[in-house]
This record gives C-alpha cells, structure tokens and sequence, in this order.
C-alpha cells in the first residue's frame, strides 16, 4: 500500500487551512458589507471615507477630516450616500457583530483587548466615517433628517445622531429641538445635550443658544437643566441669549444647576454685566458652593480680583 509522504500531508493541511480561512474571511465579509454602497471613480464610497486627515479646526472629539480628493468624491455621490451612511451609524443590536462593539466600548475590558475588538469591528458599524461625510456633505444631508431624529431615542446611536445632525447644519440643529421634548428618558436627554460639545460646528451658536435657553427654563429633569447650563456657558458668541437665560435659571429650585449656572456666567466676562446684581443676590443662597461660584462669577464680570467674599461663610 502506498502511503502519502509527510510533505504531501503538510501541503494538504496548508490547502484546508487556506480554504478555511478565505471562507471564513469571505463569508464575514458578505454578513458585514454595507447594501447597495455607492461607489465613485470604481470605488466604494468606504474607500473615499477612510482617506481622511488631522485636521485642528475639526474639534478634540474626532479631529480629523476627509482629504481634499475624498471630499469631492463625496460631493460627487452626494445624497445617495445618506442611506449607508445612516446604515454605518446604527450600532449591531445581536449576534456577534453586537458583542464586538459592546467588548469595544467596555472600560472594564484592558486596553488591549479593546483595541483588538476595533481592529475587527463590523463593516456595517462605521460611526466615525459617516459623521466624516455628514460633515462634508452638509445640507446636502438634509434627506437624513428623520432617520437622524429617531435615533436620538436610542442611547447608543444618539451621540452620533447628534453629531450627524449638527453637521446637517441649522436645520439639523432645528431638527434636534423639534425632537428632543420627545424624549421621554431624563438622562438621556442629559446626555445628547453633552453631546452638543462634540458635535457643534461653526455658525450654529446662535440656533443651540436658543435651544439650551429653552431646556434650561422648561425641562423638567435637573441633569437636564444643568447640562443646558453648562453648554451655555461655553457659548460666549451668543451672549445675548445665553446671558439672560442663565440669569433668569440662577433662580432654579435645584442647587446643582443653580452652581452650574454661576459658573458659566462667569465664563462671559464682561459681556455678562448685566447679572451682576442677581448674583450678588446669590451670595445669599442657602448652597454654599452656590455662594463659592457666585463669588467667583463676580470676579470674572467684574474684572478684578476683590469682590467681597460676603456669604462664603
């Protein structure tokens, strides 16, 4: 009987594991492709996305941009790329695509590990790519307004609607105030305010000012209130509707946000004087970090370093 050598045996083993693999790879590959995926010039529009740079002026959460080639590509595919883009931005809710992205974004998990999850996340989960194209694309987004707007009641794709739906421009922005009463969870709403740090993109001042202002004196959710707070202050270019909103909240039932409020007041300088005699009133509070904040506030508007420390006691 003849019997096979050990080196054919070995190549034999070599052919399965190949075999095995380019399976395996293939079929994660047609599990995870994005439907219908435009392309451009012979390539998909994953292909022009991923060609991105630093860029500064993008803002410290996702500093980067798309290079000048891919941002034409993009402008070229215009609004049909809205469809996977929004298809890139909705986070995998089972299966093993659903356990990568968890084991990703889990702190407890090492750092490693993490990074290890990300080198193999899900072509069909890109949230960072498609806010790279809703950035490009801008109003010319507009058709992915609704989508946007509905995915501001799912926790883990509200970031990114929030972040896709400033880059939309002000009328993403108008979008996301029509929306958000809708929202029934407190924390979350909390959070999407947060998120307006991230995602806030130059020109749209004016429209998240009067946005916050509406929140802080309506919602009825303290973290709310406090976040809206928070964000105001951080909008010195809008002073004019900041200013009197955060004054008219140093009256808030709740001491937390009444703190964050005399906090952001002092954030306008001089721009903010016409708070100084309510927040000499709040030198009085009963919260003494109310009074500490306060003070301080004074100092900023003031424009000096001796402002009374009267009520600090």
């Amino acid at each position: 009987m003849h019997l096979k050598s050990p080196g054919s045996r070995t190549s034999i083993c070599i052919l399965v594991a190949v075999f095995v693999l380019t399976a395996a790879f293939g079929t994660w590959w047609l599990l995870n492709r994005t439907a219908d995926e435009p392309f451009h010039r012979g390539h998909p529009l994953r292909y022009w996305v991923r060609q991105y740079e630093a860029a500064t002026d993008a803002g410290p959460y996702m500093p980067f941009r798309l290079s000048r080639e891919s941002a034409a590509a993009v402008r070229e595919i215009g609004a049909n790329a809205v469809p996977t883009m929004l298809q890139w931005m909705t986070r995998p809710e089972k299966g093993l695509n659903a356990r990568i992205v968890a084991w990703a974004n889990d702190d407890r998990i090492p750092f490693l590990a993490r990074r290890l999850m990300v080198s193999v996340y899900p072509k069909s989960y890109r949230p960072d790519l498609a806010i790279l194209a809703f950035r490009v694309l801008g109003s010319d987004a507009q058709c992915a307004v609704p989508s946007l707007q509905q995915m501001l009641h799912a926790p883990d794709n509200a970031r990114w609607a929030v972040m896709a739906l400033c880059a939309v421009g002000p009328e993403g922005a108008a979008a996301l105030s029509e929306e958000f009463p809708k929202i029934e969870e407190g924390t979350l709403r909390a959070n999407i305010i947060n998120q307006l740090e991230h995602g806030m993109t130059s020109g749209l001042e004016p429209h998240c000012a009067s946005f916050l202002a509406r929140r802080l004196d309506e919602d009825s959710h303290a973290a709310v209130r406090m976040s809206a707070a928070r964000m105001l202050g951080r909008l010195t270019n809008a002073a004019t509707v900041a200013v009197p909103a955060l004054t008219k909240a140093l009256q808030d039932r709740d001491g937390g946000v009444r703190f964050t409020v005399s906090t952001s007041l002092g954030q306008f300088g001089s721009s903010a004087t016409s708070a100084i005699v309510p927040l000499q009133g709040a030198l009085n509070d009963a919260n003494p970090q109310v009074r500490l904040d306060a003070t301080r506030a004074l100092r900023s508007i003031q424009g000096r370093e001796g402002t009374t420390d009267e009520g600090l006691q």
